[in-house]
């Protein structure tokens, strides 16, 4: 690898340990990210094809089988959005990781070793929590300085190994040596409180995914058995695996409680029967309302829209329709009466969601306004070219948070070139 991207990567992997100190959510609680910026995208796909390049792809259809099955129940209540790519890695040590732009690398050591797939889960939660609490983009100018510093360490080892007529080989061994060393003094705080705020966020993620949390202490609990409790609590770049042990322990009580209400949710949730999709009929009306108010024929769309809420009350499609009459008609608090029930119905309805921030929009609710509208893009990311000229949303326009929801990314592209045992979920 030429020298300079190796210190161009080098340096950002560096400023990516870096965060303020202190666990900043609470127990239990879930963070929902932000789109991922477009330099740590392609910062991620770089590392992507750097790991693809240099680690051996592990090609095993029962093990890609298994860590299916896992992440299937973890990023179903993960709050986030596009595909994930995932690389299984030929390679003893118990280890897995991501970067951004949803990509998780999990370790053959890994799936060797667990005692179970809950520990795996465990494992897995606490690296999607990385994500989740975005510790890629808590940097600062003190933390840039400090990884300055070090790079500067490191481009001194570089100078010495290339005056001595060393390798190039030799000389990344000074470089991964000295940023090891060099990331170990100036960002070792903060590195150990994001390890601990994945742990805790990973640990409710297991258990809202209806997997025992017990697993979280489990898995510390083998690492102390595998590995020993000791060594120098400084010079780790990681809390020691007794302490992290001892985190989730006292976390359990209320993992617990989380994990027995998501089975509880999951019982209800089979014994529901499913919505029967819109029928033609349905379709049909709705098209000749929609046909009504594009003549703004108003009177003929209401007429429609308040016989369907009469015939189908359970039709999330026809209180949206009555909602969007409403709201045409000037009467705003009977638009969010009709836009509420149809969420009750589909409480995942994207457009049911984007009516229901206009609404907001409309009666000066802007912070309400916003968090409707963010469910409606992440659900259904075409509704934000239709926002940007919205007259409902004017009083939207100067709103810097609204402008910047208009230009996330609101999906993850597929990488170009995915091969060996590397598969996406989505």
């Amino acid at each position: 690898m030429p020298l300079l991207r190796h210190l161009a990567i080098l340096l950002a992997l560096i400023i990516f340990t870096g965060c303020g100190p202190g666990i900043r959510f609470r127990p239990g609680e879930i963070p929902s990210p932000t789109a991922t910026a477009p330099e740590n995208l392609e910062l991620g796909h770089q590392l992507y094809q750097e790991i693809l390049s240099k680690k051996p792809i592990l090609n095993d259809p029962q093990a890609e089988k298994r860590v299916s099955r896992i992440l299937d129940k973890l990023l179903a209540v993960t709050p986030t959005t596009g595909h994930w790519t995932v690389t299984l890695i030929d390679d003893p040590a118990f280890n897995a990781m991501t970067a951004p732009g949803n990509y998780i690398y999990i370790y053959r050591g890994l799936l060797d070793h667990a005692r179970s797939d809950d520990e795996i889960a465990a494992v897995l939660g606490h690296e999607i929590a990385h994500r989740l609490a975005q510790h890629e983009l808590q940097t600062s100018e003190e933390t840039l300085g400090e990884a300055l510093a070090t790079l500067a360490t490191i481009a001194a080892g570089v100078a010495v190994a290339s005056q001595q007529g060393s390798t190039q080989q030799d000389v990344a061994n000074v470089m991964d040596a000295t940023s090891a060393l060099g990331a170990g003094f100036t960002s070792l705080r903060y590195q150990k409180d994001q390890e601990r705020e994945a742990d805790q966020i990973g640990m409710f993620l297991v258990a809202d995914a209806g997997i025992d949390p017990t697993a979280s202490a489990d898995v510390w609990a083998g690492r102390i058995a595998a590995e020993g409790a000791g060594g120098s609590d400084f010079f780790s770049t990681h809390p020691l695996h007794e302490d992290r042990y001892a985190m989730a322990v006292a976390l359990l009580p209320t993992a617990h409680a989380r994990y027995e209400a998501a089975l509880k949710s999951k019982q209800k949730t089979k014994r529901k029967p499913s919505r029967a999709p819109p029928s033609p009929a349905l379709h049909y009306q709705i098209s000749q309302a929609q046909e009504a108010i594009a003549n703004n024929d108003i009177h003929t769309a209401s007429t429609i829209a308040h016989s369907l809420t009469t015939q189908q009350p359970s039709s999330p499609e026809a209180h949206n329709l009555l909602g969007h009459v409403k709201a045409l008609q000037g009467d705003i608090p009977q638009a969010r009466k009709a836009f509420q029930k149809g969420l009750k119905l589909d409480p995942e309805d994207p457009v049911l969601h984007y009516n229901m921030g206009c609404v907001h929009a409309l009666k000066g609710e802007r912070t309400a306004a916003l968090a409707s509208l963010e469910k409606a893009f992440v659900r259904n990311p075409s509704l934000v070219d239709g926002a940007k000229d919205d007259k409902d949303l004017a009083s939207l326009y100067d709103d810097p948070e609204f402008q910047e929801m208009l230009s996330r990314q609101y999906t993850v592209p597929a990488p170009a070139n995915v091969g060996g045992n590397t598969f996406s979920i989505n």
